[in-house]
């Protein structure tokens, strides 16, 4: 229906795709990223990795300040900061410096303001000028003249607390998460509706198990709710998206049986696909019965039109030489699945105890 984009010059590259893309760039905690009012102790400071090989910008802008600045750095080790440590690092600095890896409007522009410290950061575009003012709300600098724009603000107090408050201000006034959820269902409001009352139960079901899949939500938790939706949707609807992550869930809590049943269903179900006879392979194969495992493999290949007769041959050929005892059998499924036009997610791999499918 709509996209939400962080970053305003790749909203053009969704419009191309013809998907409804509108830009919603990040926010700040206001809560969290405050100013307490303490003494502002450390001239310049930056929070973030530091990486001469990945990142060699970043770590030129740094050891030109340190050769003739008082800068402190936190978390380029390695070490990852807590928000409520970040908040303390910003609220405690006169100068927070900023480096855009990829030109990009970071989390650190709304942080550093929200805090109360004068941002000064690489000259982008991305939406900086929609948002702030340089000179007014913040300020920018480039590779000739990053000494003397952080000079001219540790000398001149006066000026740096000046532009300091006004970012403060703009950021608590503007761009806090709270106006951020209200500029997003303002949007929602003017997206056209339609009628999602029959898939609906699939679509939850599928997210919540893709949010338990990538760590965004407690297993415990989504996978229950996602269980529930996922079979009221094959129920009502023959989803066949959510027999395959219903199967995917019995594979995570290890229920092969009931997952094989799944798998019957889903090759009926769906004959022109070859994931449900991939995924009976991979049950199949944790039971011990490689040989059978191996025959659903090749029916997988089978049931996988769209595959190059020449992929065809050599995917069979793995299967029949190395089976699915190796890694050459799966990297030859993960061939067969992504020229069936089939995307490879990450699966749930891992077991987890309970009863819960």
């Amino acid at each position: 229906d709509v996209v939400f984009v962080a970053q305003k010059d790749y909203v053009p590259l969704f419009a191309t795709a013809d998907l409804p893309a509108r830009w919603l760039p990040w926010g700040v905690d206001g809560a969290t990223f405050r100013d307490p009012h303490h003494a502002r102790s450390r001239d310049i400071a930056f929070v973030g990795t530091e990486d001469p090989v990945n990142r060699p910008k970043r770590t030129a802008i740094l050891d030109r300040l340190r050769a003739r600045f008082d800068v402190v750095t936190f978390g380029t080790g390695g070490e990852r900061l807590s928000w409520d440590e970040i908040a303390r690092v910003y609220a405690t600095a006169k100068i927070v410096v900023n480096e855009s890896i990829l030109g990009d409007l970071t989390f650190r522009f709304f942080e550093a303001m929200g805090c109360g410290a004068l941002l000064l950061t690489e000259r982008i575009e991305n939406g900086l000028d929609d948002l702030f003012t340089p000179g007014v709300d913040l300020d920018v600098f480039g590779p000739a003249d990053l000494e003397a724009v952080v000079e001219r603000y540790l000398r001149d107090t006066a000026a740096r607390e000046r532009v300091a408050g006004a970012g403060y201000a703009l950021v608590h006034r503007e761009h806090t998460l709270r106006h951020r959820m209200a500029s997003l269902l303002d949007d929602l409001q003017r997206v056209p509706r339609r009628n999602v009352g029959p898939t609906a139960a699939g679509r939850w079901g599928r997210a919540a198990h893709l949010a338990a899949v990538k760590g965004a939500l407690q297993r415990d938790v989504a996978i229950p709710a996602a269980t529930h939706h996922l079979h009221r949707a094959v129920a009502e609807c023959a989803d066949p998206e959510a027999l395959l992550a219903l199967i995917e869930i019995c594979a995570a809590i290890n229920q092969i049986p009931a997952g094989l049943t799944l798998c019957d269903q889903a090759c009926q179900q769906a004959p022109d696909r070859p994931e449900p006879w991939m995924m009976a392979a991979e049950l199949s194969a944790r039971t011990g019965e490689h040989d059978g495992a191996t025959r659903l493999a090749l029916a997988a290949l089978d049931h996988a039109p769209q595959v190059h007769p020449s992929t065809r041959a050599q995917v069979r050929a793995t299967l029949l030489r190395h089976g699915l005892d190796t890694a050459d059998g799966w990297v030859a499924l993960a061939r067969l699945l992504t020229e069936s036009g089939r995307p490879i997610l990450l699966g749930m791999t891992s077991t987890m105890p309970g009863d819960v499918a």
